[in-house]
């Protein structure tokens, strides 16, 4: 029998390329708005205590994660960084909106703001 320790085999490969039933399909792109997000307080009156949420609004294609952000009279509001805002004392008289942006794996869409804001009695 004859030794095959330490011997080198030598093999020639071809590489087989096999065409796929379906063409590749383009990366996705990242989402876009198609309605804004809304606002909603309940009960309907606004005041301190109670809390405002938002809704995402509708995108295509969908995003895999939403950020979110709130507005008063205009302006952002640090740390206010949920799908919802309690209302404080200090909140009597303002304007609030929502601005939402949604991620995907393409990466961020655009942030698009609330189509109403809610002021606080």
């Amino acid at each position: 029998m004859p030794q095959t320790v330490g011997s080198a085999i030598i093999a020639a490969v071809t590489p087989v390329i096999q065409k796929s039933q379906h063409p590749p399909q383009p990366p996705q792109p990242p989402p876009s708005q198609l309605s804004p997000p809304v606002c909603i307080v309940l009960p309907r009156v606004s005041r301190a205590g109670q809390t405002l949420s938002t809704t995402t609004g509708l995108w295509r294609p969908a995003p895999d994660l939403f950020y979110y952000g709130w507005l008063r009279n205009g302006a952002g509001i640090v740390g206010a960084m949920a799908n919802t805002y309690d209302l404080l004392d200090t909140d009597g008289g303002a304007s609030f909106s929502s601005v939402v942006l949604g991620r995907n794996s393409a990466g961020p869409g655009v942030a698009v703001a609330s189509s109403n804001s809610i002021v606080v009695d």
